[in-house]
């Protein structure tokens, strides 16, 4: 300790400033020690936060760096102070990191900015960043802090929501061309069209059957780009051969969709990749449904397999819906050319109410158009005296022809013969076939028939010879009035007995029985006149 020297009033100006500076001394002291809490509370804090935060000198040189950083670039927060912070960065990214640079010296900061970051495996991925200048009293800039969160994650799931919101855009799309056409070769068209726009390939195509016992395939359906037209040859009948017979068996075998992703053995057709699954409506044989690519090899995304295997579902369903219906409009429209071919009014009733008539039924009853049947009850057709044994039948379910009374729009009735039998029909269940002949020229044919029978019995009893009739066994079924004055009969007595046995003697009943049997076989001419005895009542 130097001796002081001086006056007592410099003495104690030295030691005032003694005690000023000691207490300077003292306050540096304590803001260097709360400056220091203070560092390490940012560490801990910064270590534990789930962003990075990095702090590098003005020439990118790390001077710290906490957990997060360093762990989502593959390393340790002990390797990286004093490397620098291009480390971090792609070789694609530098024009961005030189407008930071920019953006750091006219503005002090920047962000938030996506920038590519590369991790220390090589991988590259994407982080959010803010970064600002830090300044010394005089403003002159002595580090850069930068903070950042990886944003990959982030940009996967946007990227899947992107996918998925595609994903059902093009199923909405295809829904959309399914439900708007109006027959099979429409929406087979439509969906090809649309299914080559949403996946960009060369070629869209259905092949049927998809069945590899099958003689033939066909292309029902094909959409083709102008550069690789295919097959060229929709709807014509090709041989089975073993190529397609193999392709067939694996596509049912695998019965999910199929993608080949490198060139394929097809030069034929000039395929590169293709991706293709069987698929199956709910009548006929199954279809292939394929997609070519031809103008290069292509890798086939999952999103893009689940996308085409969605659609096969939707197009098989469709196929279901379409094939079942042409197939019952192919049924209905045979229907009406056999029933409107047929001489017989047709009908099909359910409890009673007509569904449907043919045109004959038009033209028998009177009326003007079939769709006047439709609704009604069956007794409009049919006489007051006949309701009885028309409703009997249809109770019964009587399949038996029977006759009944008709009656005409005009009120005109004529006579009927009626068959029905109960049959699923459409979509109605079980209904009532009702098949209904004009029988007006039988029954005059009948009536004239009797009339000439009348007539001709008439004559016969009025003849002076004995008529007899017998059929092919020998029952006697006619006499006449002079057969009975001969036999000494009565008539009862006569019909019904076997003339042979009955009414020839023994010894000629198989000679004369003989003859008859070989006149009725046609084996011997008709005689004029044929002798033999009879045997009389007494």
């Amino acid at each position: 300790m130097r001796k002081s020297q001086g006056t007592p009033d410099q003495l104690a100006k030295e030691i005032d400033d003694i005690r000023r500076h000691n207490s300077l001394l003292e306050s540096e002291n304590q803001s260097l020690s709360d400056l220091m809490l203070e560092m390490a509370r940012f560490k801990t804090i910064s270590d534990s936060a789930e962003q990075g935060n990095v702090i590098v000198d003005p020439g990118g040189k790390i001077v710290y760096i906490n957990d997060y950083f360093a762990r989502k670039h593959g390393y340790t927060p002990d390797e990286l102070p004093g490397r620098n912070l291009s480390i971090f960065h792609t070789a694609k990214q530098m024009e961005t990191v030189d407008k930071i640079n920019r953006s750091m010296a006219r503005n002090g900061r920047y962000g938030p900015l996506e920038v590519e970051h590369v991790h220390k495996d090589g991988t590259e991925f994407t982080m959010l960043m803010n970064a600002i200048a830090l300044n010394d009293r005089n403003g002159k800039t002595e580090y850069f802090a930068a903070s950042a969160i990886d944003i990959e994650s982030w940009k996967q799931a946007e990227k899947n929501r992107a996918l998925h919101l595609e994903f059902l855009q093009n199923l909405d799309l295809i829904n959309t061309v399914i439900q708007t056409s109006t027959d099979l070769e429409t929406m087979m068209s439509n969906a090809m069209k649309t299914v080559l726009k949403i996946f960009g390939t060369d070629r869209a195509w259905l092949l049927y059957p998809c069945d590899p016992d099958a003689d033939s395939w066909s292309v029902p359906m094909e959409c083709t780009s102008p550069k690789y037209p295919g097959a060229l040859a929709q709807g014509e009948e090709f041989p089975m051969t073993e190529e397609h017979r193999a392709l067939c068996k694996r596509a049912l075998e695998a019965n999910d969709v199929i993608a080949v992703n490198e060139e394929t053995d097809d030069k034929l057709n000039s395929v590169q990749s293709q991706m293709h699954i069987a698929i199956h409506p709910r009548t006929g044989s199954s279809w292939l449904f394929g997609l070519h690519q031809c103008s290069h090899t292509r890798d086939w995304t999952g999103e893009e397999i689940d996308l085409f295997r969605q659609i096969a579902h939707r197009l098989s369903d469709a196929l279901s819906s379409m094939l079942l219906f042409r197939n019952l409009q192919e049924s209905e429209e045979g229907f009406q050319s056999l029933a409107n071919a047929s001489m017989e009014a047709i009908f099909f009733t359910k409890d009673g109410i007509c569904l449907e008539a043919n045109q004959v039924a038009v033209e028998m009853f009177g009326w003007k158009d079939r769709s006047e049947f439709i609704g009604g009850f069956g007794t409009e057709i049919i006489a007051p005296e006949s309701h009885d044994i028309v409703r009997k039948n249809m109770l019964g379910g009587i399949m038996e022809p029977y006759e009944a009374v008709g009656i005409r729009k005009n009120g005109s009735k004529f006579p009927i013969s009626i068959r029905a039998k109960t049959i699923p029909y459409k979509n109605r269940g079980l209904v009532r076939a009702t098949a209904i002949m004009d029988i007006t020229h039988e029954k005059a044919a009948e009536k004239l028939l009797i009339a000439e029978k009348e007539k001709t019995l008439n004559y016969m009893e009025l003849a002076n010879v004995m008529f007899i009739a017998m059929n092919k066994e020998g029952t006697v079924t006619l006499a006449n009035r002079k057969a009975c004055e001969i036999l000494g009969w009565e008539k009862e007595d006569i019909i019904g007995k076997n003339w042979f046995d009955d009414f020839l003697p023994v010894h000629l009943r198989k000679t004369v029985k003989n003859v008859a049997r070989q006149i009725m076989q046609g084996d011997l001419e008709p005689v004029e006149t044929y002798e033999n005895p009879i045997l009389t009542k007494n």
